[in-house]
Protein backbone atom coordinates (compact mmCIF):
# COMPACT_ATOMS: atom_id res chain seq x y z
CA UNK A 1 0.00 0.00 0.00
CA UNK A 2 1.45 3.40 -0.91
CA UNK A 3 1.71 5.61 1.89
CA UNK A 4 3.29 9.07 -0.13
CA UNK A 5 2.61 11.09 -3.33
CA UNK A 6 5.93 11.70 -4.10
CA UNK A 7 5.71 15.40 -4.11
CA UNK A 8 6.22 15.92 -0.79
CA UNK A 9 4.23 18.78 1.63
CA UNK A 10 6.76 21.71 1.19
CA UNK A 11 5.76 22.76 4.87
CA UNK A 12 2.35 23.45 3.64
CA UNK A 13 -0.96 21.97 4.53
CA UNK A 14 -4.15 22.30 3.16
CA UNK A 15 -7.37 24.34 4.47
CA UNK A 16 -10.21 25.39 2.57
CA UNK A 17 -9.82 27.82 0.43
CA UNK A 18 -6.25 27.15 -0.24
CA UNK A 19 -2.70 26.05 1.72
CA UNK A 20 -1.18 27.63 4.78
CA UNK A 21 2.28 27.33 6.33
CA UNK A 22 1.90 24.54 8.69
CA UNK A 23 3.18 27.00 11.13
CA UNK A 24 0.44 29.05 10.40
CA UNK A 25 -1.12 30.85 13.64
CA UNK A 26 -4.11 29.87 12.22
CA UNK A 27 -2.80 26.05 12.24
CA UNK A 28 -1.47 26.38 14.96
CA UNK A 29 -4.61 27.61 17.08
CA UNK A 30 -6.96 25.01 15.56
CA UNK A 31 -4.53 22.17 16.03
CA UNK A 32 -4.21 23.33 19.90
CA UNK A 33 -8.35 23.52 19.66
CA UNK A 34 -8.40 19.86 18.41
CA UNK A 35 -6.26 18.72 21.19
CA UNK A 36 -7.95 20.42 23.66
CA UNK A 37 -11.41 18.89 22.16
CA UNK A 38 -9.79 15.60 22.59
CA UNK A 39 -8.94 15.47 25.83
CA UNK A 40 -11.84 17.22 26.91
CA UNK A 41 -13.01 14.03 25.07
CA UNK A 42 -11.15 11.76 26.96
CA UNK A 43 -12.04 13.45 30.61
CA UNK A 44 -16.07 13.16 29.48
CA UNK A 45 -15.18 9.01 28.41
CA UNK A 46 -13.85 8.59 31.95
CA UNK A 47 -16.50 10.11 33.81
CA UNK A 48 -19.46 7.28 35.12
CA UNK A 49 -22.70 8.93 33.79
CA UNK A 50 -24.45 7.83 37.25
CA UNK A 51 -22.25 10.19 39.29
CA UNK A 52 -21.24 12.79 36.58
CA UNK A 53 -24.22 13.54 34.34
CA UNK A 54 -24.13 17.35 34.50
CA UNK A 55 -20.27 17.62 34.17
CA UNK A 56 -20.21 15.45 30.99
CA UNK A 57 -23.36 17.63 30.06
CA UNK A 58 -21.49 20.61 30.21
CA UNK A 59 -18.47 19.08 28.65
CA UNK A 60 -20.00 18.03 25.91
CA UNK A 61 -21.13 21.24 25.22
CA UNK A 62 -17.89 22.62 25.35
CA UNK A 63 -16.47 20.45 23.07
CA UNK A 64 -19.06 21.54 20.15
CA UNK A 65 -18.14 25.00 20.91
CA UNK A 66 -14.48 23.96 20.21
CA UNK A 67 -15.64 21.79 17.32
CA UNK A 68 -17.11 24.57 15.74
CA UNK A 69 -14.33 27.39 16.63
CA UNK A 70 -11.30 25.07 14.99
CA UNK A 71 -13.87 24.75 11.94
CA UNK A 72 -13.73 28.33 11.86
CA UNK A 73 -10.29 28.75 11.97
CA UNK A 74 -9.85 26.03 9.07
CA UNK A 75 -12.11 28.07 6.97
CA UNK A 76 -11.27 31.59 7.33
CA UNK A 77 -8.38 33.75 4.66
CA UNK A 78 -5.96 36.02 6.08
CA UNK A 79 -8.08 38.66 6.03
CA UNK A 80 -11.20 37.53 7.67
CA UNK A 81 -12.23 39.13 10.86
CA UNK A 82 -12.60 36.02 13.74
CA UNK A 83 -16.52 35.31 13.25
CA UNK A 84 -16.55 33.38 16.58
CA UNK A 85 -18.12 35.31 19.62
CA UNK A 86 -18.82 34.00 23.14
CA UNK A 87 -22.14 34.29 24.23
CA UNK A 88 -22.75 35.51 27.54
CA UNK A 89 -24.18 32.21 28.92
CA UNK A 90 -20.51 31.02 27.80
CA UNK A 91 -18.78 33.70 29.73
CA UNK A 92 -21.16 32.98 33.07
CA UNK A 93 -20.40 29.49 33.18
Amino acid sequence: MKLYTRTGDEGKTSVIGGRLDKDDIRVVAYGTTDELNSFIGQAVAQLEEEHFSDIKMELTKIQHELFDCGGDLAMMKATDKFPYKAKQEMIDF
